[in-house]
């Protein structure tokens, strides 16, 4: 059995997400505020502008929409500084042939 399969019979998806479904009043206005302040801004970024990933950021900066949205356009100035767009276009592993023998392939105990 998978830790996914043991996570679902333990705990039905809205305990395990609970955090970010039953926001207090003051949390879902810090995440309005974040989001507001990205859009007018027009710093979304595709792919992170999802509601989950948007709390998360305000959950690491205990609800500071101010302190999130720094924190969330350090995170889009990198990507585009790394161009992270394009990583699995251009990602070369040329020490591959000498990590898989290596590398674990099997694992039997869960």
């Amino acid at each position: 059995m998978s830790a996914l399969q043991k996570r679902s019979l333990s705990h039905s998806d809205e305990e395990y997400a609970y955090w970010y479904l039953h926001l207090s009043a003051e949390s879902q206005h810090a995440y309005e505020v974040f989001r507001k302040s990205l859009e007018d801004a027009n710093a979304l970024v595709a792919g992170a502008d999802d509601r989950w990933t948007l709390l998360r950021f305000l959950k690491a900066r205990q609800y500071d929409p101010v302190k999130a949205k720094t924190m969330y356009l350090n995170m889009a100035k990198w990507r585009v500084e790394n161009d992270i767009e394009k990583l699995y276009e251009t990602f070369t592993f040329p020490e591959l042939d000498a990590v898989i023998p290596y590398y674990t392939h099997f694992y039997h105990k869960v």
